[in-house]
Formats: structure tokens, C-alpha cells, sequence
């Protein structure tokens, strides 16, 4: 995963209100996040 892509998925989440759970484990653990 190249960092463009890191903050694109950052941007998209933060822009998601509806998923503020899956926010706050990216948040807290991103590098064991399946996509």
C-alpha cells in the first residue's frame, strides 16, 4: 500500500461519518487492517 493510498483511505474514513468505529481502529490499528 503506497502512502498516496494510506491518506486517501485516512481522507475517505474521516469523511465517513457514518463509520466513525472503523475511524477509530484505523486510528489505533491501522497496519492490521484488511481492505
Amino acid at each position: 500500500m503506497s502512502e498516496m493510498n494510506t491518506y486517501e483511505i485516512i481522507d475517505f474514513i474521516k469523511n465517513s461519518t457514518k463509520k466513525t468505529p472503523v475511524k477509530v481502529y484505523v486510528k489505533g490499528n491501522f497496519e492490521g487492517i484488511d481492505f
